[in-house]
């Protein structure tokens, strides 16, 4: 494995500003290769880039002149009441800013409906040349790696890829060796952090674990190694790691570089240049 060929994604929820504009400068700044922008409101309200908006022009200067590339646009809730044709405009500023992907989360407990909600985003994606990620979360509906998956495949989609967060894979119950059975372009990238052994034990906790209380990899005890020997050679890392008391001492920029060099720490030993 070499640790060159993997391109690292500084992720949206690893800053806490949610400034757009300080989020490329930043990840230029420590060595990134590209970020997650949001294009979408979250539930717990970070900023995001508007549809239309006159920041575009701004935003896609930015990336040009630091040489950052938009590896995914945050993103789809497929809910019970989700709209494709409201999500267009969210695809279109995706597109603009030049997202590869855009991330899907299946926040429903009806996987038909998941399905074909999946499906019919797929198909506006399309469109704008974007390929939709599916990432499942223990504490929402698709709360599993094998859930997941098998809704790509009821949607009939083989271009969509599944997101791993190692650790949402280990509060799942799963390990790492699982995904040695999914095909490897189902996995272009996945997220890194890591967490304590002890899981929270309800799902607000591990709601506010994932959103705000992770760690450094290398810090806790997720089998971080273990799961970057699993994922395919060079596929690209995303560094989301959530973690608000240590950014609020640090800054944004002090706390993204430490972050880096920690998974970068991972990904070495992993493929064995670090002892």
């Amino acid at each position: 494995m070499q640790v060159s060929k993997r391109k690292y994604i500084l992720a949206d929820r690893s800053l806490a500003s949610g400034s757009t504009l300080e989020h490329v400068r930043i990840a230029a700044a420590c060595g990134y290769d590209a970020v997650s922008l949001r294009v979408a409101p979250s539930p717990d309200g970070r900023l995001f880039v508007p549809p239309r908006g006159g920041s575009l022009a701004a935003i896609k200067r930015e990336l040009q002149e630091q040489g950052i590339v938009v590896w995914d646009a945050e993103s789809a809730r497929l809910n019970a009441t989700f709209s494709v044709a409201d999500f267009v405009p969210r695809l279109a500023t995706a597109a603009e800013v030049g997202a590869r992907y855009l991330l899907t989360v299946g926040d429903d407990p009806d996987d038909a409906r998941v399905a074909d909600n999946f499906a019919a985003l797929a198909r506006a994606a399309d469109l704008f040349g974007i390929t939709l990620a599916l990432e499942f979360m223990v504490y929402i509906g698709v709360g599993s790696w094998q859930r997941a998956l098998a809704l790509l495949e009821r949607a009939g989609r083989a271009d969509a890829v599944l997101l791993i967060d190692a650790l949402h894979l280990q509060r799942s119950g799963a390990v790492p060796r699982e995904l040695a059975a999914v095909n490897p372009q189902r996995l272009p990238y996945f997220q890194l952090c890591d967490a304590p052994a002890k899981w929270p034990q309800s799902a607000s906790e591990l709601r506010e674990e994932a959103r705000s209380m992770r760690l450094l990899p290398g810090e806790g005890a997720l089998p971080l190694v273990d799961l970057v020997r699993t994922m395919p050679m060079g596929a690209a890392v995303a560094v989301e790691v959530p973690m608000q008391r240590l950014n609020a001492q640090l800054g944004d920029l002090e706390f993204a570089q430490r972050a880096l060099n920690a998974t970068r720490a991972v990904v070495e030993v992993a493929s064995g240049q670090a002892a």
